[in-house]
């Protein structure tokens, strides 16, 4: 067991940026105890931080994180919530959950290496996934194919999306009492049944100004609405809209609702469809959107019935992106692996930003980042907001150059653990 030091800072009231303190952690495996809470409780005052190596014996610097229901055949009841970790170099798809004393356990590792839609070869630098909170399912696409793991199974349900075609977007989308899988590739848009035995993508007639897609996301408001991020090609600019979604049997059908908002960025066309850390994630209020973009190095918030109506959170390099709630607050947690901290390169670093009713406040309310930073860390490659007592005591999870941090106390919350 190793102490580690994090870097904390907190926005006050002002709005001015403090140093809070050093927080402190520990180096521990899967199988590791926790440390006793009172050996460094006196440099630990205002965040307490465990760091755990790749879970599972894995072996990548390449991490994405997602927050799944916990299954009931797998969990205690103190494991409200579980995390998926996709894994880049091992091609792995992990469930862990934690236990009320914050010990890290891991509970599936499923292959992505082997599917029935042929081997994920590669996954990019951020990959391209999504979860369903409703059943724990995690999605994950590359190259035009599409994988469904669940935490309660040991094999992972893939079909194929358009002959290998470059993914651009996955999001889990309710319709017509079913779930079902929304993929996009630079060949078109895609729903997958999950309530079939054998996945099958329906190719799904989109209006013609959409031509290559950058990311989507469904809305938790209204059951079969996608928000995409895609290329007019008539106008040649970028756009955001609400489409509808309407399926029966083997026919999709996307709508586009009026309104679009355009100031989103659009690289070269022979980068197209691939922004990484590009994301569109749904709001915990329901009728609100959170978009990273990277280029333009910011996060900015929709409300979809005006997408047109946006505050905007400066977010330079974001590359990772999660929203929730922490008590009765929204805040959105976004990872920027590529910052230097002082000086060091390509360390990293998390901001927490609190969202009053749509508004952003001017300065983040925490800044995570390595006190002892290494070169290529790559803190905060992938973020998420962990429910761990239950649903209104989330902890913050940050993914870096194979490790996870967890953090069990903040300033914006108390001690999560059983102490």
């Amino acid at each position: 067991m190793r102490a580690r030091q994090m870097q904390v800072s907190t926005a006050s009231r002002a709005g001015s940026l403090g140093l809070l303190g050093l927080a402190a952690g520990a180096f521990l495996s899967l199988t590791a105890g926790a440390c006793n809470w009172m050996e460094f409780d006196d440099i630990a005052k205002d965040t307490w931080v465990d760091t755990t190596g790749a879970p599972g014996g894995i072996s990548s610097s390449d991490f994405a994180l997602a927050v799944v229901e916990a299954n009931n055949e797998l969990a205690s009841p103190a494991e409200t919530k579980q995390l998926a970790v996709i894994s880049r170099s091992d091609l792995t798809l992990a469930f862990l959950s934690y236990d009320a004393d914050g010990k890290l356990n891991s509970r599936q590792t499923i292959g992505l290496a082997t599917t029935s839609a042929g081997p994920f070869d590669s996954l990019p630098a951020s990959p391209i996934y999504a979860s369903d909170p409703r059943s724990g399912r995690v999605a994950v696409t590359a190259l035009g194919k599409l994988a469904v793991g669940d935490p309660s199974r040991s094999t992972i349900d893939s079909v194929m999306l358009g002959n290998s075609a470059n993914s651009a977007g996955v999001a889990f989308l309710e319709s017509g009492g079913k779930t079902y899988v929304m993929a996009s590739t630079e060949r078109g848009t895609f729903a997958v049944d999950l309530s079939v035995s054998t996945l099958t993508a329906t190719l799904c007639t989109a209006p013609t100004a959409i031509t290559r897609v950058v990311a989507l996301g469904a809305t938790l408001g209204a059951t079969g609405q996608l928000v995409m991020w895609y290329q007019n090609a008539p106008m040649m600019r970028a756009e955001l809209a609400v489409h509808t979604v309407a399926i029966a049997g083997a026919t999709c059908t996307l709508t586009a609702v009026p309104g679009a908002y355009l100031d989103l960025s659009l690289p070269n066309r022979d980068q197209y469809p691939l922004i990484e850390g590009a994301r569109i994630v749904a709001m915990p209020e329901g009728d609100a959107m959170a978009i990273s973009d990277p280029i333009k190095g910011q996060v900015t918030l929709h409300k979809v019935a005006m997408l047109s109506s946006v505050s905007t959170i400066s977010a330079p390099d974001v590359a990772a992106l999660t929203v929730g709630k922490i008590g009765a607050d929204t805040y959105v947690v976004s990872g920027a692996p590529n910052q230097d901290i002082d000086g060091v390169a390509n360390a990293g670093r998390v901001l927490v930003t609190k969202v009053t009713a749509g508004t952003p406040a001017a300065t983040p309310e925490l800044t995570l980042f390595d006190a002892s930073p290494d070169t290529e860390q790559r803190f905060g490659r992938a973020v998420a907001l962990l429910p761990f007592a239950d649903a209104a005591s989330p902890i913050v999870v940050v993914g870096a150059d194979d490790e996870l941090f967890s953090y069990f106390r903040t300033s914006l919350y108390g001690e999560r653990r059983a102490r």
